[in-house]
């Protein structure tokens, strides 16, 4: 991966757009290049490309005809995209120590399928049909979840974007979990509404009975696809 990209997926976004570093603007701290801020410039040039029509010019009926032969040709030649099953396992972690547990697995499994339907607002593909359908998310055993999506109208490269996504990006800004003292975690589906209960603990003060909020990072991932 690149230097100047805080990601392989915004690396490869950059690539699938035809655009160089020097064409993107960065807008995080460290100045590396972001998914938005590919998607920004990408914004951009579509606004400053020019118009592909042309005046119509009359044509001898055996243009016409050869013209429509290539038509034809091109279409079949190039057909529309498939769409592909995507299987993936994953272990989630934190970063600090937390209890491997089924309780702690459900809880992971209720981020996921929060999570997971806004990848369709992130505009990975270029055709506004190919949403990502959530199979099932299903807790394996203390460790790991599986996950099978199913997304239409992509090329297999899309399909690994959208992988990328998943490991390296799938953090939200309210969707979180609380981590307990007790190694335990809790899904908060909104940290601005979320109230943490009282915990009394011995050799804990009051002040820390604050939620204490993690993001979700994917571990050990493991992938499957398979055209629909």
């Amino acid at each position: 991966m690149s230097d100047e990209f805080n990601s392989k997926s915004a690396e490869e976004l950059a690539k699938k757009y035809k655009l160089s570093p020097s064409q993107i603007v960065p807008t995080s701290k460290k100045g590396k290049i972001t998914i938005n801020d590919v998607r920004e410039a990408h914004k951009k040039t579509k606004k400053l490309a020019p118009s592909k029509k042309s005046p119509s010019s009359k044509k001898s009926p055996s243009s016409k005809k050869s013209s429509s032969s290539h038509k034809k040709t091109k279409k079949s030649s190039s057909p529309k995209s498939s769409g592909w099953n995507i299987e993936i396992e994953l272990d989630p972690i934190l970063e600090v120590k937390f209890n491997r547990s089924l309780n702690n697995m459900n809880e992971f499994k209720k981020w996921y399928n929060e999570m997971l339907p806004l990848l369709n607002q992130r505009g990975l593909f270029g055709d506004p049909t190919a949403l990502v359908n959530i199979k099932s998310v299903v807790v394996k055993n203390e460790t790991t979840i599986n996950i099978k999506l199913k997304v239409n109208n992509i090329t297999e490269s899309e399909a690994d974007l959208l992988i990328s996504e998943i490991k390296e990006n799938l953090h939200g800004t309210n969707v979180l979990v609380d981590l307990k003292y007790n190694g335990d975690i809790v899904f908060v589906k909104n940290r601005n509404t979320y109230v943490k209960s009282p915990e009394y603990i011995p050799g804990y003060d009051a002040e820390d009975d604050e939620p204490n909020f993690q993001l979700v990072y994917p571990k050990n991932l493991k992938k499957k696809i398979s055209k629909l």
